[in-house]
Parts: structure tokens; C-alpha cells; sequence
């Protein structure tokens, strides 16, 4: 029974310093809540508004050029903002400015995407239609915005990605987790 009555006495004595000293009073309450709402901030939310380039060189069939059609699709969604390089950067030349920072990733669309698409639409034998999109890997949660616009883009127009096939590469060789990242 002593030892409670010390632990008590102990206790009454640490909890009356704590209530005198201001400091530790702001410590004990308003740290939690700037930590919680820092961590809210880095690990919440969606990500928005990746600075995306792109290089178009689908050509057009009677009309028809998906890649517009996709491209459309993509300027609508909040995730990425586009940005046309066709004509100013070769593909090497973007995934270099994809490297220096100045885009998260690049999307090309190569010649002959829409004609093989329809071809292989109609059951004709045909090459496989390609999209290549080179992306920032450093930040897992980037890159795979960026990937989730096109693929979603992309089912919206085709219903499926069957028949076509996107190649992602990264900026680096592995698969960094978002813990990794922070």
C-alpha cells in the first residue's frame, strides 16, 4: 500500500509541474495537431495537375485519329496537364526533360497507331498498336496517376485496352514505394 501512495505522490507531483510550465503544456497539445495535419497534407488528397508532355505523331485515317480522341480525354482529367512537344522535342529529348525535372512524364504516339487500331478492330491481321509513356518514377504516387489517366482514358474510348498496348518505362530501374519516397 506504500508504493501506491508513492506512485500517487509521484504522479500528483509530475502533473502539477506540467500545469505550471506553459511550454510543455503547448508541447503536449499543439505538436499532435500540427504533426497530424502535416502528415494529412504529405500522405492525403489526390494527386493533381502532372506536368505531362506529349508527341503526336499518329497520323489521321479517313477522319479518324485516336490519339486525339484520347488526348481529349486527358485534357479533361485533373490528374495530368498536357503539354504538345510534337514537332519540338523527339521522344529522346522529352524523356531527357522528363529526367531534368521539367516534365513528371511524356506520352508518344506513334505514326501508324489509329490505322493498325482499326485494322485490328476489324479482325484484319495487323502490327500492335503502340503508346509509349515514359514517366518520373521517384514519386510512386506521380507516376501512377499518370497511368491510371491513360488507362482510364483509354477504356473510355475502347471499353478495354485489348488491342492496344501502352509501354511504360520509368525513369528509374525500380519500383520505389511511396514510404521510399518520403
Amino acid at each position: 500500500m506504500a508504493s501506491l501512495r508513492r506512485i500517487v505522490s509521484v504522479g500528483q507531483r509530475v502533473l502539477t509541474q506540467i500545469g505550471r510550465d506553459r511550454r510543455t503544456v503547448g508541447f503536449l497539445l499543439i505538436f499532435p495537431l500540427v504533426f497530424v495535419f502535416l502528415f494529412g497534407f504529405a500522405f492525403g488528397g489526390e494527386v493533381s495537375h502532372v506536368k505531362t508532355a506529349y508527341i503526336n505523331e499518329d497520323l489521321p485515317i479517313t477522319g479518324l485519329r485516336f490519339s486525339e480522341d484520347l488526348l481529349t480525354r486527358l485534357a479533361a482529367d485533373d490528374r495530368v496537364i498536357l503539354t504538345n512537344v510534337t514537332g519540338t522535342l523527339s521522344f529522346e529529348q522529352a524523356e531527357e526533360a522528363v529526367r531534368s525535372g521539367g516534365y513528371s512524364a511524356v506520352i508518344y504516339f506513334e505514326p501508324d497507331l489509329t490505322k493498325n487500331l482499326l485494322t485490328a478492330r476489324r479482325g484484319l491481321p495487323s502490327q500492335t498498336s503502340r503508346i509509349q509513356v515514359f514517366s518520373d518514377n521517384t514519386n510512386p504516387q506521380i507516376a501512377a496517376a499518370v497511368a491510371q489517366a491513360i488507362h482510364d482514358a483509354v477504356s473510355n474510348i475502347l471499353g478495354s485496352t485489348a488491342g492496344l498496348n501502352i509501354k511504360f518505362s520509368k525513369m528509374l530501374d525500380i519500383d520505389l514505394r511511396q514510404v521510399d519516397y518520403f
